[in-house]
């Protein structure tokens, strides 16, 4: 089974491909909006999308426009080809990671978090608990914390779309949509 995993939700453009059961190749851009690097880099690199079994899109949180853009892109090849397409979210990313820690976002001035499959606007924190999040966003002292100076999330989102498409967890194509929160 072959797997193109593809994560646009913040400022690190990356995708994973998965072949059965293994992440055998990961790619990495920094500094390039989404619509720059779409669908070029794939013709680039001679990714041929019909050699994939499914494709898998990170959902969100994030930043919108490249959000849109990611799933819009993936949601197409998937529905053109016929094949499964599946999401995830950072937070299950972060999870999968430290089940044990509270997973901890930042999309513009907003701290974000999860609560019962829904985005939670966090206004104070917790000083006994664990939070896991990435080491560019700045966080108040004293906190404790588990970071990740470059986490790209299509890498371990391509694990959880393996387990949801052997579970048969796929989505439809025509109705997936970004993860948004609303601020305030």
């Amino acid at each position: 089974m072959k797997i193109l995993s593809l994560d646009t939700s913040y400022s690190t453009f990356n995708f994973s491909i998965l072949e059965e059961g293994e992440v055998v190749f990961l790619f990495i851009e920094e500094g390039k909006k989404t619509l720059e690097l779409l669908p070029r880099v794939f013709e680039e690199l001679k990714i041929n999308f019909e050699e994939f079994d499914a494709f898998c899109v990170c959902r969100g949180v994030g930043y919108s426009t490249p959000l849109r853009i990611g799933i819009t892109f993936l949601k197409t090849v998937s529905y053109t080809l016929k094949r499964p397409l599946l999401s995830y979210t950072n937070f299950e990313v972060f999870r999968r990671l430290d089940e044990r820690a509270t997973p901890l976002l930042k999309v513009s001035h907003y701290w974000l978090s999860e609560e019962e499959g829904k985005v939670k606007i966090l206004k104070e924190f917790e000083k006994d608990r664990t939070y896991i999040t990435l080491e560019r966003f700045e966080l108040p002292k004293g906190l404790r914390l588990i970071t990740y100076k470059l986490l790209p999330f299509s890498y371990q989102g391509a694990y959880i779309c393996y387990e949801k498409l052997r579970r048969g967890e796929v989505e439809d194509p025509l109705t997936l949509e970004p993860l948004y929160f609303k601020g305030l």
